[in-house]
């Protein structure tokens, strides 16, 4: 009976010990190793990096882009089929609209007196020409002219008139620039290039963009790596709303500070439907609102939004996209050995 106690005290000892070292061990392990693997994280980062993305929105910036138009009306009597200066004189009314884009683009250059930003192609370019028909005939109803177009960019200093310098449809994307009158201080997006074509499924990703005209950061996980084997364009699952083309995707290769620039957010999926709607600055008051509408009927494309469904352009395209143009923006005065280094010049 006295050998009872003397043979319990150590199991039991022994047993909290091997508890607290057990549960110390893993968060240990979980908060202060991740084990190098040279692949992109598909896990939460593990320590803060809010200053590097910080430090990466400074060269990430909104762009408003307006075409303004000159439109002319003809009767269905006066049977025009070809523009020229005599059909325009028998326009029977003369009108002038705007159209408008909202986006993000980011500053990849900033040398000498030259500046450039990265954006989408859909937000800065417009038609130059629109024309509709009278149904079911080829007689022209209204024909409309692009008369100017200004992309104005918040932040750039020395006005806001930055010119389209290249452009591509096929992958969305566009480089503006414009020459500098000053020189204030600009910062670029210095961080490495990575290689979407490694991302996984599952791989994380930060979005940086400017949604509804608001400086925002969201996350996503990447689905359906190397969608397109020649492109190596992906999806991600983050949040998209209008003015968010043209946002950085930045992806993490082992842990923070390595983000990396594996692409740039173009496009959500979306339905779309066409509504027949009055003028577009068509209001009435309350007493009006059990009175018939008699005024102009226009038909209007309204989308809605598969929220989670972000369509990408991979960092490999971007980078064709400056390569195949190298000669054309030399000629513009934009030195291309400056684009995308890993640390490439401010002009303070």
């Amino acid at each position: 009976m006295q050998r009872f106690p003397i043979l319990m005290l150590p199991a039991a000892f022994l047993s909290v010990l091997l508890t607290a070292f057990a549960c110390t061990r893993v968060v240990y392990d979980d908060e202060l190793f991740v084990m190098p693997d040279g692949r992109y994280d598909s896990e939460f980062p593990n320590k803060n990096g809010s200053g590097e993305l910080a430090d990466i929105l400074e060269s990430v910036k909104m762009i408003n882009s307006i075409a303004y138009y000159i439109g002319y009306n003809f009767s269905e009597v006066s049977g025009v089929r070809e523009i020229s200066e005599a059909a325009l004189s028998k326009a029977n009314h003369v009108f002038y609209f705007n159209e408008t884009s909202a986006g993000t683009a980011t500053i990849i250059y900033n040398y000498g007196n030259r500046l450039a930003l990265l954006t989408c192609e859909h937000i800065v370019t417009f038609p130059d020409t629109m024309i509709t028909y009278y149904e079911n005939t080829d007689r022209i109803r209204t024909v409309s002219f692009l008369r100017r177009q200004t992309n104005y960019v918040n932040g750039i200093p020395d006005g806001s008139d930055l010119e389209v310098i290249i452009s591509n449809k096929t992958h969305d994307l566009a480089l503006i620039g414009r020459e500098k009158e000053s020189n204030a201080y600009l910062p670029v997006f210095s961080y490495p290039l990575g290689e979407a074509k490694k991302l996984e499924w599952g791989s994380f990703v930060y979005l940086l963009g400017y949604p509804k005209g608001n400086k925002m950061i969201t996350r996503g996980i990447v689905s359906s790596p190397n969608r397109n084997k020649e492109d190596h364009s992906f999806l991600v699952d983050a949040l998209f709303n209008k003015g968010f083309s043209g946002g950085l995707i930045l992806a993490l290769k082992d842990g923070v500070p390595n983000f990396e620039l594996v692409g740039i957010a173009k496009s959500v999926s979306a339905d779309y439907d066409l509504l027949v709607t009055p003028e577009k600055n068509y209001t009435r008051n309350e007493m009006e609102m059990n009175l018939p509408y008699t005024g102009d009927l226009y038909v209007e494309e309204r989308s809605t939004i598969s929220y989670g469904i972000t369509n990408t352009t991979s960092i490999e395209s971007i980078q064709r996209f400056l390569t195949a143009n190298r000669l054309r923006l030399e000629e513009s005065g934009y030195e291309f050995s400056y684009f995308f280094k890993s640390v490439i010049p401010n002009n303070r």
